[in-house]
């Protein structure tokens, strides 16, 4: 819905105000509409307010994350393991794909919690000049 759409932005822009969130894509309202059109979102909610999501593309044999986050006043409350948990449930069959920031690590452990394996990386991908870590599940 565009109220998701809204949730989402505003979940990316309180990232870009956080010290570690400097090399994040800056995107636009327009640009998260255009993700979700060409792919598809999986969200969680507190008293009806979206608080997490994760965004996908869907190819024919598997499935490409292209972006999740939670909003930061919800941070190491679990709701990211959850969430993870129950879309990897609904899609159970296909292969997984993402990747993350090299200095990212309490993703990088939230990914291999939930199973993925960390199979190379891109060199110098995002703005700041880190690595990007590829993972793969399963």
């Amino acid at each position: 819905t565009q109220s998701d759409n809204e949730a989402i932005f505003q979940i990316l822009s309180a990232w870009q105000l956080r010290p570690n969130g400097k090399g994040l894509p800056n995107w636009s309202l327009s640009q998260v509409q255009e993700e979700l059109e060409q792919g598809g979102g999986f969200g969680a909610d507190l008293d009806g307010n979206l608080v997490a999501f994760i965004l996908f593309r869907k190819n024919p044999f598997h499935y490409e994350v292209t972006f999740l986050a939670s909003d930061p006043r919800y941070l190491r409350g679990g709701l990211m393991w959850g969430l993870l948990e129950s879309w990897m449930g609904d899609i159970s069959g296909f292969e997984i794909w993402l990747e993350v920031h090299e200095h990212n690590e309490p993703a990088r452990h939230l990914y291999r919690k939930a199973g993925f394996r960390e199979v190379g990386s891109r060199k110098a991908y995002y703005f700041d000049g880190a690595a990007a870590i590829l993972f793969n599940f399963p």
